[in-house]
């Protein structure tokens, strides 16, 4: 019966080609036959998943990525300076909103039942069943980057507040479920490859910081106000957001990710995060925790850690304390210097890591053939660190892009090559190679760092020197 009923419209289930072939090995084992409308049905779905390759054979794909990025891709356009109001990026927001998850009919609802309204957005065309955090908090600050105004819509105002409430007891987030991090499931055969459980990672957490953030920033603004509540609400959240994001810092400066490869991503998005909470003049824990991750992006060989006690914020006229506690990888007491492994940025400019990053042992972190999408997130981290884009190491890394783009697919357009496998499902057993990555991630860098570059040129734009 669960299985019929988290069959999507389409025949699919979960959006995913492993469940699909599960549920279908399972029905016919309970006495199905290829000639139902539940089998007929998954098997069509599954053919639409289908590509044809070179060799006259059929490749299916694992799953597919629209919300993630439709979401993305226009946020890009936006930053590299096509108009938000262009019709193509309106249709892609009207798109988008009619894809919002309301209703009780998911399965976080089912187990969450402060969580009834939903507002939720899932990765795939056809997965009503499980919305997740990371798809909807990208949604909203996609859409966000698009149109500020959108925050005082019911929809956003929904999405909103259903992310909040996936926070999990320790603080942090996870993308599917709440407070389901029980190891020892692991522990049982056929557990889901090692990925049974959806424990709090800092790339998650990270986005919901960000999420945080645009709320309070437009608190008084005279249009696209978000109610009062959800300002209150993501103030009195920030505090332990950044207690989680504290405690997930390794001892070289960097930040593991769950759902992209691998510490480049995971330390771009902390220190993203982050910044906004620096205080002015580059001081207080904050800052040293942004200049200890961007020191890792760059390679610096050593890094000083001082011990946390508590610090005062003034964010946009908010006063926000924040009580950290001290992370429990060893001493922080007075002042602790490390070496940090080789650095990241390589010889040719670029940044890049495989997915050998998740194995035990790893080798070093950030090693890799130098990869667009990798080299975007660096860029993209450094730049949120206040990294003046004159330094030598943002100037390698747009060299690198600059000179790396081409005509991908013979279309006449410009893109960057890229074949290796930067996304991850099951850590150690299934990773995802998202086709666009190589491209939105560069085009997005890229525009960042040309407002950089126009904001320093014009003296317009103060930059806090982060790294000594």
């Amino acid at each position: 019966m669960w299985l019929l009923q988290h069959q999507n419209k389409d025949g699919s289930w979960s959006g995913f080609t492993l469940a699909f072939e599960c549920a279908v090995t399972a029905l016919l084992l309970e006495g199905f036959t290829v000639n139902d409308t539940p089998i007929r049905r998954g098997l069509a779905a599954l053919e639409t998943w289908t590509v044809a390759d070179d060799a006259g054979g059929k490749r299916i794909q694992l799953c597919t990525s629209p919300i993630w990025d439709t979401t993305i891709m226009p946020e890009a356009l936006c930053v590299a300076g096509i108009p938000p109001d262009d019709g193509r990026l309106q249709r892609a927001a009207d798109w988008l909103k009619a894809q919002q998850l309301f209703g009780p009919d998911n399965d976080v609802a089912l187990y969450c039942s402060d969580l009834q309204t939903g507002g939720g957005w899932a990765f795939q065309y056809d997965n009503s069943w499980i919305p997740d955090v990371d798809d909807t908090t990208a949604v909203i600050l996609g859409l966000y980057a698009q149109d500020p105004n959108v925050l005082e819509k019911y929809w956003c105002v929904c999405a909103a507040e259903w992310t909040l409430g996936m926070q999990n007891q320790d603080e942090g987030w996870a993308s599917f479920d709440r407070d389901c991090d029980h190891q020892w499931l692991h522990k049982i055969p056929f557990n889901d490859m090692d990925n049974l459980v959806d424990p709090s990672t800092a790339d998650i957490t990270s986005r919901m910081l960000e999420l945080c953030t645009v709320i309070i920033r437009r608190a008084d603004s005279t249009h696209g106000r978000p109610p009062a509540h959800l300002v209150r609400r993501a103030q009195q959240t920030v505090p332990g957001i950044i207690r989680f994001i504290t405690s997930k810092q390794e001892a070289d400066g960097s930040w593991w990710c769950r759902w992209g490869v691998n510490y480049v991503l995971g330390t771009s998005l902390a220190i993203s995060a982050l910044a906004p909470y620096v205080e002015e003049g580059g001081r207080g824990p904050v800052a040293d925790m942004v200049r200890q991750g961007a020191a890792f992006i760059i390679g610096q060989c050593s890094v000083v850690y001082i011990t946390v006690t508590t610090f005062n914020s003034n964010f946009k006229g908010y006063s926000i304390a924040l009580d950290f506690t001290v992370i429990p990888e060893g001493p922080r007491n007075g002042l602790l210097t490390r070496r940090l492994s080789p650095g990241t940025q390589h010889s040719d400019g670029g940044w890049g890591e495989t997915v050998a990053s998740y194995d035990v042992p790893a080798p070093p972190k950030g090693q890799g053939k130098s990869l667009p999408s990798s080299t975007g997130w660096a860029l993209l981290g450094l730049l949120a660190a206040r990294i003046d884009p004159l330094e030598p190491v943002i100037q390698q890394g747009v060299r690198w892009l600059v000179d790396g783009q081409t005509d991908v697919d013979g279309s006449g357009g410009a893109s960057w090559p890229e074949w290796q496998f930067t996304g991850v499902g099951f850590i150690g057993k299934v990773y995802l190679g998202y086709g666009l990555y190589r491209h939105y991630f560069p085009m997005l860098a890229l525009g960042k760092y040309m407002r950089a570059l126009t904001a320093t040129t014009k003296g317009g734009d103060k930059k806090v020197a982060l790294l000594s």
